[in-house]
């Protein structure tokens, strides 16, 4: 009858490895009986986008966690792994850049030709060392493949830690720490004041703790958490 029928078969190799576009044929040479008439049935092949796939490379070890350094120590600042990416379309198993390696408190590099990744933790970031003891957050570097059909989250888990603060006499106000026990010759001179000021990069912890006491031998003292300021009252009626 001469009727004819083309079936593409998608699981083969060749027909894979087509990208988005491309153009190819398959022909079919018929001829008569006696050999005296030929024909080629071509049929256009056009290729498509087949969908690529990411997953974490099991021959190395994905290490995702980072600490911050602090007071108690210099932390874990890095952080490394390694993703593969499949795609049957010819050229294509290779990932794309991706836009920007910066995070919120640290920054990642990561080789597109080769998967591999890693990711530092920036303690001078002011992000960085506003996190407290125990604060949980993450830094994220997305990555996707090269025709875009997949892609992978990379996400930093990212520990807080307690960074040291520091006390120092404010200088704005008189720092005044000498008192004089009255006597005879005069009512002395029985108080004291001044002020001091706390820095932490901690997110809140710019505070002084509340003293357990404040009743010293001689006399007393107030003190303003809040503050600062503080007191000294000499207490004259003391028998020490």
């Amino acid at each position: 009858t001469g009727s004819w029928t083309y079936t593409l078969d998608n699981s083969r190799a060749a027909t894979q490895a087509l990208n988005q576009g491309d153009a190819v044929s398959d022909t079919l040479s018929v001829s008569s009986l006696d050999g005296t008439a030929s024909h080629n049935i071509v049929v256009a092949i056009t290729g498509a986008n087949d969908a690529a796939a990411i997953v974490v490379d099991a021959t190395v070890t994905d290490d995702r966690t980072t600490v911050e350094a602090g007071a108690a120590g210099s932390g874990d600042p890095s952080a490394s792994g390694k993703l593969t990416v499949s795609d049957v379309d010819d050229g294509e198993a290779v990932f794309a850049a991706p836009a920007s390696l910066n995070g919120i408190y640290g920054s990642f590099s990561f080789n597109a030709a080769t998967g591999s990744w890693t990711y530092t933790l920036d303690n001078s970031r002011a992000a960085t060392q506003a996190l407290n003891q125990g604060d949980a957050v993450s830094d994220t570097l997305s990555v996707s493949s090269l025709d875009g059909t997949a892609s992978h989250n990379i996400v930093i888990a990212i520990t807080g830690a307690n960074d040291a603060a520091a006390i120092v006499v404010d200088a704005t106000v008189t720092d005044d720490r000498a008192t004089v026990e009255a006597g005879a010759a005069g009512s002395g001179d029985p108080s004291a004041s001044g002020k001091l000021t706390v820095s932490d990069v901690d997110d809140g912890e710019a505070v002084f703790a509340a003293p357990a006491s404040l009743n010293g031998i001689y006399g007393s003292f107030s003190f303003n958490a809040a503050t600062g300021s503080w007191t000294y009252t000499l207490d004259n009626s003391r028998a020490a």
